[in-house]
């Protein structure tokens, strides 16, 4: 079970950075826009849902799924200020062989 959070994680990244992708492709968003967007959602909603856990009291399957979302959306970051190094140097955000 101290795992599940870790699994939804891993595939809410991959949904996150395609939404990313698609908003910067489709013109909807620019690209600062679209990294600022996903940044502020991957620290702003799940501190206040981690917030929000210590006023759910005892209810545990409650606790439980807000805890589940707060770290599924904490992957957004993947697709704001993590995919930023490669904006700024893409030639030094790999390795090197």
């Amino acid at each position: 079970m101290s795992g599940a959070p870790f699994v939804c994680s891993y595939l809410a990244s991959v949904v996150f950075c395609w939404v990313a992708d698609k908003l910067v492709t489709k013109n909807i968003l620019s690209l600062t826009n679209t990294r600022k967007l996903f940044t502020a959602l991957a620290q702003v909603v799940p501190g206040i849902l981690c917030l929000l856990i210590s006023y759910l009291g005892c209810n545990i399957y409650l606790v439980l799924i807000v805890w589940f979302i707060a770290v599924t959306l904490i992957t957004a970051a993947y697709a704001g200020a993590m995919a930023n190094v490669v904006d700024i140097a893409p030639n030094f955000a790999g390795k090197k062989f």
